[in-house]
């Protein structure tokens, strides 16, 4: 029996076009619903998901894709990928937050999906919005923080009295 194993040929039946072209395989791809796949993603068709746009994946898309990594072209790249709609779709699917399957992957470097408009359209100083989301920069402290700050201890200890602590 062990002998045999692999000795078998095989032929194809004379009606199956063997001959399979990455346009067709693409098609097919599309036509079932598939996005992802070994094949897919390394072919430059890539079919974006919703967890694509998470900030994390979104710079693995763009580390792959782009030579010169800095925010700027992070930045441009981003806006180009993100469109109004792909911002109503994010919105929709994590207005539930905790209960939606993509609220965390979203939430991901503190981005949800409210704040994602306000990201792609970041006038600030730098980028700021960007860079304190991904940890890249440290807030400046403004008026408001500095009296949240002088006012913290004093704060506590009058809600300390308040619920009886």
């Amino acid at each position: 029996m062990a002998k045999n194993i692999g000795k078998k040929k095989r032929s194809t039946p004379e009606n199956i076009n063997m001959n399979v072209t990455f346009s067709m395989f693409s098609e097919e791809c599309k036509r079932r619903k598939m996005t992802t796949g070994m094949i897919l993603n390394y072919s430059g068709n890539h079919q974006f998901t919703l967890n694509d746009f998470s900030v994390f994946n979104l710079m693995l898309l763009f580390v792959n894709q782009e030579v010169d990594h800095y925010y700027e072209k992070f930045n441009l790249y981003s806006q180009e990928i993100i469109t109004s709609d792909v911002i109503v779709k994010i919105a929709e699917e994590t207005k539930e937050q905790a209960n939606s399957k993509h609220w965390h992957s979203m939430r991901q470097g503190r981005v949800t999906g409210s704040r994602i408009y306000e990201y792609i359209h970041c006038k600030t100083q730098n980028g700021a919005l960007v860079q304190s989301i991904l940890g890249g920069y440290k807030v400046p402290e403004t008026l408001a923080i500095r009296r949240g700050k002088l006012l913290e201890k004093e704060v506590l200890k009058e809600l300390e009295k308040d619920l009886s602590y």
